[in-house]
């Protein structure tokens, strides 16, 4: 059964425990709703407290608003608490100059991280499975990526985002649904070609499977899984590194880093180049605007000032 594979992944990846509060993200769609399934039958066991958040991005009019009344029907059938945000994604998107994909995005974390936080969640539990980590991973493929962008989504991420459903495929959270005769929403807007995920998913997955390529969403699975892994051993290097070396604190202005060059030369460079981009997140408080083209830059300078 689907609920007890989540369990195991849950356990494996130590994502919550018994007794947690979790807010479980649900847009009405299979994926969210399987989710929200399968927590809510292992819930009586493990303790959880559990709260249905919905952010309405009111970007189909009354399909959005039919998305959250579905959802709010659904946590009252299963008797978890709802709570629910409206954000304005085309303002956002028109005065940012983002992307209508990128700018629902953000609004939905932090709508999602203020939903956690009211309701004393220490978790908000994400219905990303191993179909969406193999077009996320080609999406960064695409727009250029380093090791970083082909580990793909983690299990558990920054803001105590987590990731239950990422060892299940989308098929499967579906047959779950259809085995317990619980209904859910479609997107209209995932046929669009608008947005590049939804060329990747409508057109270029199913190209690899027709070219007999073997399953591609196991494929970068496998791939997401190794470079996981060889990036906790990367990111484990250059901590140690940077724990050696001495940091002021400038309070909210991030801290002052000093490296000593010569031992920074020393490196591997992907060990090297991860300490830069560490002791650039430190300094800054973040790596906004920072790019592999500049890590590179430094530790070509790093290079130069060693000759």
């Amino acid at each position: 059964m689907l609920p007890h594979r989540v369990a195991e992944y849950i356990a494996r990846h130590a994502l919550f425990g018994p007794g947690e509060g979790i807010l479980v993200a649900v847009s009405g769609g299979p994926d969210s709703v399987a989710l929200l399934c399968c927590l809510s039958e292992l819930g009586g066991e493990w303790g959880l407290d559990l709260t249905v958040g919905h952010v309405n991005h009111q970007l189909r009019g009354n399909e959005s608003d039919e998305d959250e009344a579905f959802v709010a029907g659904l946590a009252r059938r299963l008797d978890i608490p709802f709570v629910s945000r409206r954000v304005d994604v085309r303002a956002r998107a028109s005065a940012g100059g983002d992307s209508v994909e990128m700018a629902a995005r953000d609004l939905r974390r932090r709508a999602l991280a203020e939903m956690a936080s009211e309701r004393g969640a220490s978790r908000v539990a994400l219905g990303h499975t191993a179909d969406d980590q193999a077009e996320t991973i080609l999406l960064n493929v695409v727009r250029g990526t380093g090791a970083r962008g082909l580990r793909g989504m983690l299990p558990a991420s920054r803001g105590g985002r987590v990731r239950p459903l990422l060892g299940i495929r989308r098929s499967e959270a579906t047959a779950y649904l259809e085995s317990r005769a619980q209904p859910y929403r479609s997107d209209s807007t995932n046929q669009s070609r608008e947005a590049l995920r939804n060329r990747i998913r409508n057109e270029l997955l199913p190209a690899w499977v027709y070219a007999e390529l073997g399953d591609p969403v196991e494929a970068w699975g496998r791939l997401a899984e190794r470079m996981r892994l060889e990036d906790e051993a990367l990111t484990w290097a250059a901590d140690q590194f940077l724990s050696e070396s001495r940091t002021e604190s400038r309070g909210g202005e991030g801290d002052i880093c000093c490296i000593p060059l010569q031992r920074l030369a020393g490196l591997p460079e992907a060990v090297g180049m991860l300490v830069l981009r560490r002791a650039c997140e430190r300094a800054a408080g973040g790596l906004h605007g920072l790019s592999l083209a500049h890590v590179r830059e430094l530790w070509r300078m790093v290079g130069s000032a060693r000759v």
